[in-house]
């Protein structure tokens, strides 16, 4: 019997490393966005033409699992197509050794991989990259999808194999696939378990991981509303807002809460909800259709100690409101959108302090709505809170109550409940929504805490920038910590909001110009301040220097996505005529930020997307959109 068991034994371990041997699992699709080498897959574009990739759990080959869902929409201008690196992604971002897997040495001769194709004959060519292409951005091509089937790509699964030997890159270092879309069409195609094999002959069987498909569940959707007066004051402007909410399924409101604040910092200081009866008739109106309703403001510079009074003041005054409200006239819940990014110092080893500060002040802000056991407190986070510096490739790992922890973490610790503003326009891939929300999604899944995932909708116009010529870094984070310690934690100046630019040498300090503004004396009146406290207009510095900073400043400006037409500026100094210099150029908002541009039938189904990848995670509570004046516009 016990021989007959070992005899059993055996043949099950040869068939085993019969059903293994001969190929290396490349990807999937089954468990996550990595595949089993740690890779990530993205798009690329150059407009008019794009693509996007999904994990679809409705086509698959096999049993079970996941297909990569690819649509592309190629014109004649511009490029599309779906990349996957053959590393860990993690590792190129924490700036880490890269490691790759050689095929050749595995005794491995073909890439292989299953594609099928919605409507047939789609055609797409497969690019591939070692290292040095990688870093080149200059992938290879492989040859088309047409030279490895000999009827094309039909509507039924076939498997695509190209030998290894007649890719001219180093496999050693075989870093990238690319599915490049080069002809004018549209295209919906499936990729299902690429690999690397031994041999043509051998028989692709993965055994997958028991996917189990996932139920999508139903979730919240709330909604940010800023510009708030027509409707506190106008009942039929409410009507419009809560016929629209219930259009769109929108469950809770994020309310811009009208309040003023009384007396100075200290004792004396107070603040008050305004218009108490505006406010409770509109809160009555929206409870009675189940539309929950959270008092909203934000500001950058509160996070700062100096200034935790005021939004402190905030928090208190809606428990006092809602001490004297009736039940069904009573906010909800307190939002802040605090922006800490906004300050001038967040680009500066101050940041450390901006942390620090950012999570204290939730801390005292949580305890505050905490008197309202029936009030719950909530606040925006930018994704990459946690995620590497670009630079440095490093997170910022913060020391809180003997924890050490990612600043978003501690937040999420701290209060009731987080959006997580994960500002892109498509679901999946390494810069999509669903990677950007995912650390926040799973950490909070450990801790039982509701996270709305924020998505956009407003596009900023264009918007003109007025640099003063910059410092070097060191000399910029010498002024915050001296002259300029009073402008390290502020966001705006006279009016206008700051920016911060960073060309690789120097730092630029400027003042972004709304359109149609005229009043160029003030403009140039804000300029000599920064100018003065920084001590970039000041002439002790000689003009090579200055020289250098500008070209620095344009090479930066051409090279960044996110400006565009760098042009060198004079502004008067004082009254005698002398000048300082300095350089304008536009802020772009780029369009991957924003579903602006986007059709309401393609925002709904990226939300769909998304709302399938996380309906496992108890955390994921639901979307938060921004905002109800460019949402109801959206068609």
């Amino acid at each position: 019997m016990k021989k007959a068991i070992f005899s059993f034994i055996f043949l099950f371990f040869i068939q085993t490393m019969l059903f293994t041997e001969g190929y290396k699992i490349i990807a999937t699709f089954d468990l996550d966005q990595n595949n089993q080498f740690g890779g990530l897959f993205n798009r690329v574009l150059s407009q008019p033409s794009y693509a996007n990739a999904y994990l679809d759990q409705d086509v698959f080959y096999g049993r079970d699992g996941r297909s990569l869902k690819i649509q592309a929409h190629k014109e004649d201008e511009g490029y599309c197509g779906i990349w996957m690196h053959l590393f860990r992604t993690k590792d190129l971002l924490e700036k880490k050794k890269l490691k790759f897997y050689d095929p050749i040495r595995d005794n491995k001769k073909y890439l292989s991989f299953f594609v099928k194709g919605q409507k047939g004959k789609e055609i797409f060519e497969i690019k591939v990259a070692d290292k040095k292409r990688l870093e080149a951005e200059d992938p290879i091509s492989a040859g088309m999808v047409n030279d490895f089937l000999k009827k094309g790509v039909t509507t039924q699964w076939q498997e695509v194999i190209i030998p290894l030997a007649e890719m001219n890159i180093d496999l050693s270092t075989f870093s990238l696939i690319l599915f490049d879309f080069i002809e004018t069409g549209d295209y919906t195609v499936y990729i299902d378990n690429i690999c690397f094999k031994t041999s043509r002959e051998q028989e692709i069987n993965i055994k997958t991981s028991n996917y189990k498909k996932k139920k999508i569940k139903d979730v919240k959707r709330a909604m940010w509303v800023w510009l708030v007066n027509e409707i506190l004051f106008h009942k039929d402007k409410q009507d419009e807002l809560i016929a629209f909410c219930k259009n769109k399924n929108i469950d809770e409101l994020f309310f811009q809460v009208l309040y003023r604040f009384t007396g100075k910092k200290g004792k004396d200081f107070s603040c008050e909800i305004i218009n108490e009866k505006e406010h409770k008739e509109f809160i009555k109106k929206a409870t009675s259709h189940n539309i929950k309703i959270h008092a909203l403001d934000g500001y950058p510079d509160w996070v700062m100690r100096e200034r935790h009074h005021e939004p402190m003041a905030l928090c208190q005054a809606v428990v006092e409101y809602n001490k004297k409200a009736q039940p069904a006239e009573r906010f909800y819940g307190v939002h802040l959108d605090n922006e800490p990014y906004l300050m001038i110092a967040f680009k500066s080893p101050l940041k450390r302090k901006i942390y620090q500060e950012y999570i204290e002040v939730n801390a005292k802000l949580q305890k505050i709505v905490d008197q309202d056991p029936n009030l719950v407190f909530g606040i925006d986070i930018p994704f990459f809170l946690e995620e590497p510096d670009e630079k440095s490739g490093k997170t910022e790992l913060m020391k809180y109550r003997g924890r050490i922890k990612p600043t978003s973490f501690h937040l999420l610790d701290i209060v009731d409940n987080v959006g997580i503003m994960a500002y892109r326009d498509f679901a999946y891939g390494a810069d999509g929504v669903i990677y950007h929300a995912a650390d926040e999604i799973d950490y909070a899944d450990k801790i039982n805490k509701p996270v709305y995932i924020g998505l956009e909708l407003f596009k900023y116009p264009l918007i003109s920038v007025y640099f003063i010529a910059g410092l070097s870094r060191k000399e910029f984070y010498q002024a915050l910590k001296t002259s300029a310690k009073d402008y390290a934690f502020i966001s705006r100046l006279d009016g206008f909001r700051i920016q911060t630019f960073d060309d690789g040498h120097n730092v630029h300090i400027g003042i972004e110009i709304p359109q149609d503004f005229k009043d160029q004396e003030k403009i140039e009146q804000t300029l000599r301040k920064i100018g003065k406290r920084f001590g970039v207009n000041e002439y002790k510095r000689a003009d090579k220097k200055i020289e250098r900073s500008l070209e620095n400043a344009e090479f930066g400006i051409s090279a960044d996505v996110e400006y565009k037409n760098f042009e060198p500026m004079e502004w008067s100094y004082n009254d005698s005529g002398e000048k300082y210099r300095g350089f304008k150029a536009i802020l772009i908002m780029l369009p991957k930020i924003t579903f602006a541009e986007e059709s309401l039938s393609y925002f709904e189904n990226e939300l769909k997307w998304i709302r399938q990848e996380f309906s496992d995670k108890r955390s994921f509570y639901g979307f938060a959109i921004h905002y109800y004046d460019v949402y109801k516009r959206m068609k």
